[in-house]
């Protein structure tokens, strides 16, 4: 019963809070651009500061005990961790995910964690001399921006190295693809020699 109460009624308080947060109980825009806080320290560069340290602190009670047999936070995130790898050797093959899990890795848990504190009551309403102390990391097109750039670099090495266009099977690739096309040729010119039929 009380369970039931609970799940019922703090999603409510959390919806009415954020909904009267602003002036007036009105409605609440936020800026295109994130806005200074202290000196040069953004509201945006305060939530992923605020990230980090809730992925750090995680990391570091789970593993604190370490133990054979994992029980408790290091059971999940054991789980979450092995969850992910997993999904990705699936999508991209075992030997590149044991390259790339490094970055993968981090860039999924920083941004769900990321994205689960800008659903936080109060982000992006509670303001200091006007200006909102916090704003949803990625709803700043800074953060986004430099992670796609940084994806976009990383993903391009990784498929150059992958691929090597100097190795043997890339090459074989290619003259095997020629030796298609030549043969192609070949056999409708025999074709057109034997009155349209196809040696």
């Amino acid at each position: 019963m009380i369970r039931r109460t609970l799940t019922t009624l703090v999603p409510l308080l959390a919806f009415a809070s954020s909904a009267f947060a602003g002036d007036g109980g009105g409605a609440h825009k936020l800026p295109l651009y994130a806005e200074p806080v202290f000196g040069q320290v953004t509201n945006s560069m305060v939530m992923v500061w605020l990230a980090a340290l809730v992925i750090i602190f995680f990391s570091r009670i789970a593993t604190r005990k370490m133990a054979l047999v994992p029980e408790g936070l290091q059971n999940f995130a054991e789980w979450a961790v092995g969850s992910l790898y997993e999904f990705l050797a699936g999508l991209i093959g075992e030997k590149l995910v044991s390259r790339t899990f490094w970055f993968f890795g981090t860039v999924f848990f920083f941004i769900l964690v990321n994205n689960y504190m800008g659903l936080i009551p109060g982000v992006g309403t509670w303001t200091f001399n006007g200006k909102p102390i916090f704003r949803g990391a990625n709803a700043d097109v800074n953060m986004t921006a430099a992670m796609a750039f940084t994806f976009a670099l990383l993903w391009f090495y990784w498929a150059i190295t992958e691929t090597n266009p100097t190795n043997t099977t890339f090459r074989n690739a290619k003259s095997t693809w020629g030796r298609r096309t030549r043969g192609c040729g070949a056999s409708e010119r025999a074709g057109k020699a034997n009155g349209g039929k196809r040696a």
